[in-house]
């Protein structure tokens, strides 16, 4: 047992020992690990440089320059002032004029074209009730037909409609008459003039009650 006593002793100073390196061992990686979770916490110049590093990136695929698509040229727009003068009345003189109602109807008109491009103006209605009545293709000259229109152009002209039955009765009883020119539709009013010859009436001799569309 004496003999043993010694060696008894050894062993304890070896677990004593042991147990003091753990204790040491221990807190040095105690202390590792704390400085290790110090050193991967964000620092404030670490964060600013992260910020600006992303900010750099963001600008770099913005586009530069976003231009809103073009809006097309619009048209420009007629633009046409139509002023009647006067509009007169003449009743046929001849006895077969007289017994079809025939007449002229004179319309002194000014077209001005007031837009920014030539315009041809249609042929000129005279509407009464549903019939519709151009001018006389016959009477056509400088003076009577109204042409095509440059921009700022004035057309003056004095239209002649070739009238006879329901058609003539209308305007006299009404002394109105409702004309299309020009694309615009406008009432004129009407004073009944001197009678005059009807070339018209003698070539084409409409029945009574109709009235020929040119």
């Amino acid at each position: 047992m004496a003999r043993d006593a010694p060696h008894a002793a050894g062993l304890v100073a070896v677990v004593v020992v042991a147990g003091v390196g753990g204790l040491a061992m221990g807190r040095a990686l105690a202390k590792l690990s704390s400085d290790i979770e110090v050193s991967s916490t964000p620092t404030s110049s670490s964060r600013a440089a992260s910020s600006a590093a992303t900010t750099k990136i963001t600008t770099a695929t913005t586009p530069a320059d976003k231009r809103p698509a073009s809006t097309p040229a619009r048209k420009p727009a007629t633009d046409v002032r139509v002023r009647i003068v006067s509009a007169i009345l003449h009743p046929a003189s001849t006895a077969s004029g007289k017994r079809r109602s025939r007449a002229r109807l004179s319309v002194h008109v000014r077209v001005t074209n007031r837009g920014s491009r030539r315009i041809s103006p249609a042929r000129p209605l005279l509407i009464s009730g549903d019939v519709r009545v151009r001018t006389d293709r016959n009477q056509d000259t400088a003076e009577t037909h109204l042409g095509a229109l440059d921009p700022g152009d004035t057309g003056d002209v004095t239209l002649r409609f070739e009238i006879a039955g329901v058609v003539t009765q209308r305007v006299q009883q009404e002394l109105r008459a409702r004309l299309t020119i020009a694309g615009r539709t406008t009432t004129a009013t009407v004073k009944v003039g001197n009678p005059v010859r009807n070339p018209a009436s003698e070539r084409q001799r409409p029945s009574s009650g109709t009235t020929t569309t040119q």
